[in-house]
Formats: structure tokens, sequence, C-alpha cells
């Protein structure tokens, strides 16, 4: 029975007691339960009605959320269609850009170097030439090809035994060539603590000669190059009290106005300091390095007071040292205990 139908039994069953007149004590009675059931069942129905209302309410709130996330879902994936739009484009136009010249030097110096006219002195700076020129153009492409890789989460690190010292001696060596032609010195100073931590060596090079390999580019002519490794203790993000591998590579060079503080991690970002040898500067290493050390829960931080007239910048990466994790990108951290006596050597 429909509500609406119970609703016109009972007033008609009211109505009727009403018109009647001299109902005798049984009548009323017999009319009384008469409207007692008529109002049960109304009330029954009325129920029913009230409980279809409660869930019908109940799933379109669920189709309400259901579709709200739906929609943010959808609008953050097309934020991120238009970013990798516009960043492959500005790959796009980097690499045809910078590494078409280099290319063309290229080809132009072999074709010197068929020419058996020219003198072995000669020979030998194009070779020369050649070899630092596809050495630019190789880290404009992994730096490319890490950019790619990080933004699509299509990178896998993998996680072995790392010796940090070594690993920082080795950057140093692979710069020193450059830093001799510029006359530049550069000084390393560590501490005999354990430097052993887990991590990508790869991943955790790439990061550690970029920043060196900038300090190189940016820093003038005869200028000083310090680079210091200690182990520092402090609170991570958790606020755990943990070990760090602290790098800090300082350069005398123009340093980093404000302006360029706030974009200095960003992706194709031109800062103000220009290189003092005509090396190229293509905006992206550091922007992979910030992604790369926060892969391995570290910090990487530049301090300058360019607009104070206070020349020079200060590197600095710190990655916490673990040596015990399940999975090391969960932040499980386990804390180790660490040395400080002081020690230095140049190279």
């Amino acid at each position: 029975m429909h509500a609406y139908e119970a609703e016109s039994r009972f007033a008609d069953r009211a109505h009727h007691i009403l018109e009647r007149e001299n109902l005798t004590q049984d009548e009323m009675h017999m009319e009384y339960r008469h409207i007692v059931q008529q109002y049960g069942i109304l009330l029954n129905e009325i129920m029913k009605i009230t409980r279809v209302s409660d869930s019908t309410q109940t799933e379109l709130r669920r189709t309400r959320k259901e579709l709200y996330v739906a929609l943010q879902n959808a609008e953050f994936q097309r934020n991120i269609a238009e970013r990798l739009n516009k960043q492959k484009t500005e790959i796009l136009s980097i690499a045809a850009h910078d590494l078409k010249n280099p290319l063309a030097s290229i080809i132009g110096l072999v074709q010197m170097l068929r020419d058996d006219s020219i003198e072995e002195k000669e020979k030998a700076h194009a070779i020369e030439v050649v070899e630092s020129t596809g050495e630019r153009m190789l880290t404009l492409i992994q730096n490319l090809l890490s950019t790619s890789a990080l933004e699509l989460g299509k990178l896998s690190p993998e996680i072995s035994e790392v010796n940090f010292l070594t690993l920082i001696s080795e950057v140093i060596i692979a710069n020193t060539m450059r830093a001799q032609h510029k006359g530049q010195t550069i000084s390393f100073h560590h501490s005999n603590a354990s430097f052993m931590l887990l991590g990508d060596m790869t991943l955790l090079y790439e990061v550690c000669d970029n920043i060196l390999s900038n300090a190189v580019k940016y820093s003038p002519l005869e200028g000083m190059i310090e680079v210091s490794l200690s182990n520092v203790r402090q609170r991570n993000a958790e606020g755990i009290e943990q070990d760090f591998v602290r790098l800090a590579v300082k350069d005398n060079g123009p340093g980093l106005t404000e302006d360029d503080k706030k974009k200095l991690f960003g992706y194709f970002q031109r800062l103000s300091a220009q290189p003092t040898a005509g090396e190229s500067a293509h905006g992206v290493g550091l922007a992979v390095a910030k992604k790369i050390v926060e892969l391995h829960n570290g910090t990487i931080t530049a301090d300058s007071r360019a607009d104070a007239g206070v020349p020079g910048s200060v590197f600095a990466v710190e990655i916490p040292i673990i040596l015990e994790i399940d999975e090391i990108f969960d932040k499980k951290f386990f804390d180790t205990d660490s040395s400080t006596q002081q020690k230095s050597k140049t190279v």
C-alpha cells in the first residue's frame, strides 16, 4: 500500500467518526482500533519513504564526492600534461640551439683533421676541442634524459653501499683538469669520520659533479674552490636526530642575487652570473640535482650574498647516513655515531 493511499484511508476513517453521532462505547472502541490500525499502516509507509530518502541522499553524496574527486584528478592530469608539453617544447628548443652549434664545430674540426698539411700541434688542439665539445653535448643529453625520467617517475635508483669520500675524490679528479685550464685551485678538506651510506652511486655522482663543475664554470680565472666533507648530527624531517654526510662547495665567483635564489633549482632558468670561460649553461643540472637529493631524503641549499656585494657562493648537500634500511625512500632512518677529527689536503 502506498503512503498516499494509507493517508487517504486514515483521513476517511477520521471524517467518518466525526460525522456519526451518539456512538456507543463499544463502537468508539472499534473505531479507535480502526484508526490505530490505519495510523500504523500510514506510519510504516512514511518510514519506508524516509529510509528510501536517506539511502538516496547517501548515494547522492557519494556520487557527488566521486564526481568531485574525478574532476580534481582530471584537472591535475591536465596541468601535468600542460607542464610536460611546455617542458618538451623547451627541451626541443634547447636541444636544437645547444646541440646544433657544437655538432657543426665537431664536423668542421673533423674535416680539418683530414687535411694532411696541418701541423701536429694544431691536430692535437683540434682533437682536444672535439673531446671537450662532445663531453658538453653528452652532459646536456644526460641532463635532459634525467629530467624526463624524473618528471615521468621512471627513474629507478639502484641502491647500494656508497663510500661518499671515495665518490667525492673521483668527482674532484674529474674536474681538476678543467680547473687547471682556468688556473684554478681546488682544495679538499674532510674529517676522519665514516662516510658510508646507502644510495644510488651514479645519481649521487651526478649531483656532486654538477655542483663542483658549476663552481669551476663560474669561478674567475686563478680562482679558489673549497670542497669540504663532514658529518653533522641534526633532526630530520620527522624530528628524529640523525647523522648526515654534508658536502659543501665554496667558490669565489660573482655569487647569487635574491632573484637568482628564487629560481635557482627550477628547470631551464637563466641566472645573472655568466660562465667565466665561455662554457655553456643550460639551466637543467641543479633542478635534476635537487630531485636526486630529495630521492635520497636529503637537502640541497645555496648560500650567497651577491646583492650585498659579497662574492662567492656555498652550495651544500646533506644526505642521511643509513646503514640498514628496508626501503630507502620510506624514510626509515637508523642513528649512527661518527667522529669529527679534522684533516685536509689540496688537489
